[in-house]
């Protein structure tokens, strides 16, 4: 992404100072919204699965950086809950090698519907920071859409 934006910092020039953000996931803040989330879905979490959702990977380098990110997140949450399952599956994003997204983001398909589909309770929590333009855009709709169109 960064490649994308330089080019065009030039036309943003100013006095100021640009300062990157540390990473998000040491945010105790977004530990909590995900732990929050988790909270108002879960009702046992000893007898649920849990599969966190995110999204935005480019490549598998950036897949490999938003798991860890997302990784992190998900062990905050595992001090308060006890799932039989925890996992984590990183759709990319409409950038990507097309090829390649759709090989991964089958993958993430896969994964969510083969947990679904065990005995029990399964919990897909997608958790992103991103645009969303309209309803049609949302990862919370599409899951839904794919799901049903699955079973």
């Amino acid at each position: 992404m960064l490649k994308k934006v330089l080019p065009h910092l030039p036309r943003y020039a100013s006095a100021g100072a640009i300062r990157v953000a540390a990473p998000m996931r040491e945010s105790h803040l977004l530990s909590q919204i995900l732990l929050d989330r988790i909270d108002a879905l879960s009702e046992d979490s000893e007898q649920e699965r849990l599969v966190v959702l995110g999204i935005g990977a480019i490549d598998e380098a950036s897949e490999s950086i938003l798991r860890g990110e997302l990784q992190s997140l998900t062990d905050y949450v595992s001090r308060y809950h006890s799932f039989k399952e925890t996992q984590i599956g990183i759709y990319y994003d409409r950038e990507a090698e097309a090829k390649l997204r759709e090989k991964k983001n089958k993958e993430v398909d896969d994964q969510v519907i083969r947990t679904a589909a065990k005995k029990g309770k399964t919990l897909v929590v997608p958790f992103f920071i991103g645009p969303r333009f309209d309803s049609h855009m949302s990862l919370t709709r599409w899951i839904g859409t794919n799901l049903r169109r699955s079973t």
